[in-house]
């Protein structure tokens, strides 16, 4: 950190009429920038270079003095660009280019590290121009790049700098901090409160039959092996579809939050349909205004309502503003390793936080590796822990299990269903037949997953016609969320009611969806996609013999 710097310049010596946005002087936005960065950093137990972010806060912004800026602030031609100018000034007060390279890339996108090195480490920089924008921008700024200086980054950066998951971890850590305190004080947000985690208003089941009561025996040993744990580390859950799992994660993360000082859960899946659904269940039990149901059909906020600054950060950004926050897979890559700068703001609420994947088995096996490393890593340096919850669990990392298998293979109903594989290849004409020919009791409600939306559409004709004026519906992940949650109401009090009904369903309906089939259809396909089909079939139990299930290929 120059020293130089340190002791001739502060933002306070700006002039009170530069303006960083309107009705915001520039001096009071680079102080507020700061200080909620901090704060965010405070909040969310992160170890940072508090020096180095202070000068990101505090300079990155200032390219807006620039008086095209400032005329463009009062609504007068189109500005000029303010971030690589704030750029230098940044590089000269830390010597430090990926700090520099935070404040170069902050409204727009990271770019990979070669492109970095081009430009920092580039002959288009020229000292003498870079000074002369300095000067002309902030007069009171002493600390200046030499020429020497460039020579020495542009060696560094072409013939010795290895960049490695430190840097990467550093950069996105810091780039995570600023941006969001950014956006947060041009909105208008000027405290980042902590908000405590949430207490748990568990539902309360009747536990007359034997298998409620093996239910709550299964609770009560999870619950004894995750107070026994619950430090840093990667944990899994792998129990039987229809064991109780969401409430029981959110359970043993409510322990673990209120126990071990994590400061706020991240629940995560991979489908909107299910985040839906247990957005609902989160909200049930830790209470609407401690949830935030986080996916990309989620409502917003109309211009006519009267919203907080907070509110509005979290509705235009999608920050995980709240204890609790119910999200897809997608989200969560997005906030690890997308390289906008707006998808970044919610990296740094992974510090020190709970992580729960429900489903994990859904993500692309391609990716289990990597991605599987960096959950590793950020365990291991943010204090992070990750829950994996699944019948299916895949192999993409190796964590400790709470699931007691003991208990688990006491389930007084051994058999769920039985499936039985159709010989030979069959033509999608055939499904009428081949559900009459085989299922007994085929008028019974019953689920039909195909692996194309083409072939359920065609599936979803036949079985209407098959099955006459009894309702029959349809799922895909095509669907709008309003159209796909009516349908899953619908289902769902059809089940209550005890109205035999059918479903004809992509594989959107394959991973956590609560729904109860007396028989059940698939096509061939992967090993966990036919385990959690079958999940839906007889999934409470409620069938006086095992419920039915077909496999057939195409």
């Amino acid at each position: 950190m120059s020293k130089n710097a340190e002791a001739t310049w502060s933002p306070g010596s700006l002039p009170g009429d530069v303006k960083s946005h309107p009705g915001r002087a520039l001096r009071e936005h680079l102080l507020g920038t700061f200080n909620l960065a901090k704060s965010l950093a405070e909040i969310n137990k992160m170890q940072v270079e508090l020096e180095v972010l202070k000068w990101i806060c505090w300079t990155h912004d200032l390219g807006k003095a620039d008086p095209a800026f400032q005329q463009y602030i009062d609504g007068k031609g189109n500005g000029t660009p303010h971030a690589l100018p704030s750029a230098w000034f940044t590089y000269a007060s830390t010597k430090d280019v990926l700090a520099a390279e935070a404040v170069r890339r902050h409204h727009s996108h990271m770019v990979n590290v070669q492109e970095m090195v081009n430009y920092w480490g580039g002959d288009a920089l020229s000292a003498e121009k870079i000074r002369q924008t300095m000067q002309r921008l902030c007069p009171e700024w002493k600390e200046m790049i030499s020429e020497d200086e460039l020579n020495d980054l542009s060696m560094s950066l072409l013939l010795e700098k290895d960049f490695s998951q430190e840097d990467w971890a550093r950069f996105r850590t810091l780039y995570s901090l600023f941006v969001t305190a950014d956006r947060m004080d041009a909105l208008g947000v000027r405290r980042a409160n902590h908000r405590a985690f949430p207490q748990m208003e568990r539902p309360v089941f009747e536990k007359e039959s034997s298998m409620n009561k093996w239910r709550e025996n299964v609770r009560l040993n999870c619950l004894t092996n995750a107070k026994k744990a619950g430090d840093p580390g990667i944990y899994t859950l792998s129990l039987p579809t229809g064991t109780g799992k969401t409430l029981l994660g959110l359970e043993i993360a409510e322990k673990w939050a209120l126990e071990k000082g994590y400061k706020n859960l991240i629940y995560a899946l991979p489908f909107i349909s299910i985040v839906e659904q247990n957005a609902k269940v989160a909200k049930d039990v830790f209470g609407d205004d401690n949830v935030l149901e986080d996916h990309s059909m989620a409502r917003g906020f109309e211009e006519s309502e009267d919203v907080s600054p907070l509110g509005r950060m979290t509705s235009l950004f999608r920050y995980w503003s709240q204890p609790v926050t119910v999200t897809t897979f997608s989200q969560l890559w997005e906030a690890l390793f997308n390289s906008k700068a707006n998808s970044s703001m919610n990296f740094h609420r992974l510090s020190r936080a709970i992580v729960i994947m429900d489903e994990p088995q859904a993500v692309r096996p391609q990716l289990w590796s990597g991605f599987g490393k960096s959950l590793q890593y950020l365990s291991d340096k943010w204090k992070t822990v990750f829950l994996f919850m699944t019948a299916t669990q895949p192999r993409m990392v190796s964590g400790e299990e709470l699931a007691p298998c003991q208990i688990v293979k006491q389930r007084p109903f051994k058999t769920r269903h039985i499936f039985k594989i159709l010989e030979g290849t069959h033509d999608l004409t055939e499904l009428p037949d081949l559900l009459q020919d085989n299922l007994p009791d085929w008028e019974g409600s019953g689920l039909v997953v195909l692996n194309t939306k083409r072939s359920a559409l065609k599936a979803h004709d036949l079985l209407t016609e098959m099955v006459g004026a009894r309702p029959t519906y349809f799922l895909s992940r095509g669907m709008t969320p309003g159209h796909r949650r009516k349908v899953l109401k619908e289902l769902r009090e059809k089940g209550k009611k005890g109205i035999r009904h059918y479903l004809v369903s992509t594989q959107v309906i394959e991973a956590g969806v609560d729904l109860d089939f007396e028989w059940a259809f698939r096509d061939m396909g992967p090993l966990d996609s036919i385990v959690q089909v079958a999940g839906r079939c007889n999934r409470k139990f409620k069938l006086p013999s095992p419920g039915e299930g077909l496999l057939a290929g195409p």
